[in-house]
């Protein structure tokens, strides 16, 4: 889902970048679409935040204001409004904001695939790195399961499983596994819009299936979904829309998303290497954030040229103590 707050309505410096990066969307897929010959656009009405508690308005109408400020389309829906969008949440006032839409995730990796492909990369499927060949501060080759790989310039981007990877380089790099799960369900209430909610969201998808997320679990590398995750999820799902609750459950997954301590992603050159960078710890934003990481990377790859952004992401901000 392209929302740069998701569950969440408070201003941050994560809300900033996925803003900044929201508005790259439809150049990035509209470029991917060409070049790949894919239908990858963004769909759904948006996004849609009802008033459930008191207390959740002020929130939400910061969160208007900021939309506004970003030239996002956003307005105040009445009690009356909400209940034409979606009639099961009754009749209560929301923010709807259209610019929140989705993106098939298996369909944009298809995309970029297929565009990179176009332009004579070489992609290697099921392929580990297990070592390292280096001299003094640069990174002269990488070992793989399939073989030795020259390295003129590398980027580290190996998810929840990054700091492994950066420990073999003497990196100390902050990022953990968040367990996290997802539900999918099949005969969904009438609606168009994906719903926010402070305890989860409910995000229609093509053929009259219902997304619901998600958890949060720092459990370390746990795999597979757990029927405790599914319970939880499901009665959120009820709380908020019961008629949920007749709907078959189609499927379930399980994922570890890649968290920092302050979470932002971690976007640049690596402290001590000439040639090493980094694009990990991008949590639950890796597909939001994919534009703006690489208009951020890929200059400083080509030409040692700094984004605005990148002094606020990059791993020196951990006070030194990414370097062993």
């Amino acid at each position: 889902m392209l929302s740069p707050l998701a569950e969440q309505a408070s201003r941050s410096r994560l809300g900033e970048l996925g803003m900044e990066s929201l508005q790259l969307f439809p150049g990035y897929t509209a470029d991917l679409s060409r070049d790949s010959g894919l239908d990858i656009m963004p769909r759904s009405d948006g996004a849609l935040r009802p008033v459930l508690h008191p207390e959740d308005e002020p929130l939400l109408r910061e969160y208007l204001d900021w939309l506004r400020e970003k030239g996002l389309p956003a307005r105040w829906l009445s009690p009356d409004e909400t209940v034409v969008r979606a009639p099961f949440v009754g009749a209560v006032p929301s923010l709807e904001s259209p610019a929140e839409q989705y993106i098939l995730p298996r369909q944009l990796l298809k995309a970029l695939v297929r565009a990179a492909c176009s332009v004579g990369v070489e992609l290697f499927s099921h392929t580990a790195p297990t070592g390292f060949v280096t001299s003094r501060r640069r990174l002269e080759s990488v070992h793989t399961t399939r073989g030795t790989m020259a390295a003129f310039e590398v980027v580290l981007a190996a998810g929840a499983w990054t700091a492994g990877l950066a420990a073999r380089l003497g990196l100390r790099v902050p990022v953990r596994p968040v367990y996290g799960q997802l539900l999918q369900l099949r005969g969904r209430p009438r609606m168009s819009h994906a719903l926010f909610t402070a305890a989860g969201f409910l995000s229609p998808r093509p053929g009259g299936r219902l997304l619901i997320g998600s958890t949060e679990e720092e459990v370390g590398f746990r795999h597979g979904p757990t029927s405790e995750g599914i319970q939880r999820l499901l009665a959120m799902a009820a709380a908020v829309a019961p008629e949920t609750a007749m709907a078959r459950l189609e499927n379930a997954w399980a994922g570890l998303r890649p968290g920092t301590p302050d979470h932002l992603p971690i976007i640049g050159p690596a402290p001590g290497w000439e040639n090493l960078s980094l694009a990990t710890g991008h949590f639950r934003k890796g597909i939001l954030l994919a534009p703006l990481t690489s208009q951020i990377l890929v200059p400083w790859l080509l030409g040692r040229c700094e984004h605005p952004q990148m002094k606020y992401l990059t791993l020196e901000r951990f006070e030194g103590r990414s370097r062993e």
